[in-house]
């Protein structure tokens, strides 16, 4: 059974305990009802309105699994989802109009689809909350600290969960909709067998019933254990069951705080049930019983028939051994999103913090204005090496972070370079590796000379080229003095950078954006977006201590294309400089690259003296990684990064193209060598970056 947002379950569910009073123990596990007056470490924890469990990050933010944001087998976004903190149903019951609950707008997922292995690795989502209703923000005291370490083992743990059963599970509450779920207008006559409760709660206003809404109280699950961590997923014996996804895996330490050890994805055992249906029988695979292939047999200790079937389409709850490996439920490791970001703005390339040829990738936290990064793992790495999960950089003190840039020093470590927003104009914040102290140093400004005295420098965006020497150029794009300028930043740094400007009082410098590539050629190119969206590009002489700037060409745009969102400059596999660039309506157009004109030094213009105009190569297609699902769902692309593995053999580019969407995600393709170009694009937040 997969995990399917319409109707969500907990994949492959266990059973639910048997509780007949508060702090019964059955099934050998001790349940106890989430009540408004519930000890602190369970006040972050609350309901999903359709039908999953979540927990607090922060006041901004709430975790779950992926499958409860989005609709695995499309890789669609689901709408309408609110989060109820702390939910009880006497809180609807007090003021149906009251209900405190918070209006989730976005989400970022480790897989929008469920892939090929590991899913239950990659089944986390955050989302982003665009409302508090009936609930002031700054009185939310108590948030899920996430165990970012995994520094403990197997042990104790407690399991909260919004299940779809009432508590206690006594009498008239045991008893479950195996046939239809017939709750018009949402679901007519849809058969959906196992796991849905026919009591409900009461309905809390705006709100409505579903096969997986049944509107009540949590449960408590303590005296349960995280039974292994192999490869960053948890595995626990606690009961599971439908409404557990997203659930938070509670451990207390030593010191006595209480951490999230991990979420639920869902049951990894799926043991068949023998149910009885009433038939006499005589023998083993008895004829009168019904095909033995279908799952018919005959239980000769009561000469009764009966069929096999999972769990979870049996009438009545059943539980389940405690055995490890056997029932156990499954799901990712806090340390997997600890540090993801929550809304990726933007991200650079360039080699890992060791020097190794090997590739690292930053990026933004817009909503934490945090830098995180991923990098390529292993002594030797190459293309199938795996990478890290996203770890932060050090805290930034200004905020508003908007752009990045990243390159490497002379050593081979990197240099991240970020904007910053603050008194009304954006700075440039630096931060390097340091192999003397094996850390990053702390972010540092780094001021951008003034044209005019009487109008500060506000950089827009900012990009990172080597010279031909190898040394590090940060171009920088003023938008105050639609200039731009340019810094050697293999200097000494601790001296303030010396900047020499580039382009002086251009209207082509008056846009937003901003990138820069020195080709095989020895060219240093250009491009920018002006002020209305269109393409620019500027050349440079092969000599470095020549200053030979000057405009190039304007890009033409077409009636398809009427402005441009981002572009950037990347290599091709043959070395030859392209230009890639998001049209402002991307959501209906995919990427257009362009070739710039291949020339030698001082041969920029056609025979007749005219510039040679980038010639529009290849359109790439933008639909998502989605293997084995029923539709692709194109990304509504924001931003765009070209580079390449780090991992290239000398002589080889493996071009590579990284991009964020609207929901802040980070999805990427490549041309790897030796296995071509990869035309749909895949999630960078998961953890295995996949090749063909």
């Amino acid at each position: 059974m997969l995990c399917t947002a319409l109707p969500l379950v907990a994949c492959n569910a266990d059973a639910p305990a048997v509780s007949s009073t508060e702090g019964a123990t059955t099934c050998g596990s001790t349940s106890t009802e989430l009540t408004p007056s519930a000890p602190a470490k369970y006040k972050p924890i609350g309901f999903l309105n359709n039908g999953c469990t979540a927990f607090l990050l922060d006041a901004e933010h709430v975790a779950a699994a992926a499958h409860c944001f989005v609709i695995t087998e499309t890789g669609s976004f689901q709408g309408d989802l609110r989060f109820y903190p702390g939910y009880h149903p006497s809180l609807v019951t007090q003021d149906p109009n009251g209900v405190p609950h918070a209006i989730l707008d976005r989400a970022v997922v480790g897989t929008r689809v469920e892939p090929p292995g590991l899913f239950p690795g990659s089944d986390w989502g955050i989302a982003h909350v665009r409302e508090w209703v009936n609930f002031e923000p700054g009185s939310l005291t108590e948030f899920a600290q996430l165990d970012a370490d995994m520094s403990e083992g197997p042990g104790p743990v407690e399991h909260v969960a919004y299940n779809r059963g009432a508590f206690p599970v006594t009498g008239p509450d045991m008893m479950f909709d195996n046939s239809l779920c017939q709750l018009t207008p949402w679901w007519p006559n849809q058969t959906v067998h196992g796991m849905w409760t026919k009591q409900l709660g009461p309905l809390p206003a705006g709100e409505r019933y579903g096969c997986n809404q049944r509107w009540m109280a949590g449960t408590i699950y303590s005296d349960c254990s995280l039974v292994s961590t192999q490869n960053d997923i948890i595995q626990h014996d606690c009961e599971t069951w439908g409404g557990s996804s997203g659930a938070p895996l509670l451990r207390e330490r030593s010191d006595g705080s209480t951490v999230v050890v991990g979420l639920t994805h869902g049951g990894a055992f799926d043991p068949p049930v023998k149910v009885p249906n009433g038939i006499n029988c005589k023998e083993d695979k008895d004829p009168v019983c019904g095909d033995p292939a279908t799952g018919f047999g005959c239980d000769l200790a009561s000469n009764t028939c009966y069929q096999e079937m999972p769990f979870t389409m049996t009438p009545n709850p059943t539980c389940m051994p405690r055995t490890p490996g056997v029932g156990s439920s499954n799901g990712p490791a806090a340390i997997r999103f600890a540090h993801a970001p929550r809304f990726a703005s933007n991200v650079a390339v360039a080699r890992r913090p060791d020097g190794t040829a090997a590739t690292a990738v930053f990026g933004i936290d817009a909503d934490l204005d945090q830098v995180v990064m991923r990098q390529r793992l292993d002594d030797r790495p190459d293309y199938k090496s795996p990478f890290s999960y996203w770890q932060p950089l050090p805290r930034v003190s200004e905020h508003q972070l908007e752009n990045i840039a990243a390159c490497s020093a002379g050593d081979g470590r990197p240099m991240v370079f970020v904007t910053a927003r603050q008194a009304g104009r954006n700075r440039i914040l630096r931060t390097r590796f340091d192999a003397k102290l094996d850390a990053w140093r702390t972010w540092e400004p780094i001021e951008v000379p003034d044209l005019d005295p009487s109008v500060p420098a506000s950089v827009a965006d900012l990009d990172a080229a080597y010279d031909n020497d190898g040394n590090c150029h940060v171009y920088a794009l003023d938008s105050a003095g639609t200039s731009i300028w340019s810094a050697n930043m293999n200097d000494d740094w601790s001296r303030a950078p010396s900047w020499d400007p580039v382009i002086v009082k251009s209207p082509a410098a008056s846009g937003t954006r901003l990138t820069a590539l020195r080709d095989d050629d020895g060219f240093t190119w250009l491009a920018t977006l002006d002020a209305t969206g269109q393409m620019h590009a500027f050349a440079r002489e092969c000599n470095d201590d020549v200053n030979a700037w000057f405009h190039y060409t304007k890009i033409p745009s077409s009636y398809a294309v009427p402005s441009w969102r981002d572009l950037d400059l990347y290599w091709n596999s043959a070395g030859e400089a392209r230009l890639v660039a998001i049209p402002t309506n991307a959501d209906n157009v995919p990427l257009v690259q362009y070739q710039l004109p291949h020339r030698k030094c001082g041969a920029v213009n056609n025979p007749d003296g005219s510039p040679a105009i980038p010639e529009k190569d290849a359109s790439i297609p933008a639909k998502l990684w989605a293997p084995g699902s029923t539709m692709v769902v194109r990304p509504q692309l924001r931003t765009i990064t070209a580079s390449r593995w780090l991992e290239d053999q000398p002589g080889t580019v493996s071009p590579t193209i990284f991009s964020t969407d609207a929901q802040g995600n980070v999805y990427f393709i490549s041309n790897t060598a030796g296995y071509g170009w990869t035309f749909e694009w895949q999630s960078f937040y998961h953890e295995v970056v996949s090749f063909p």
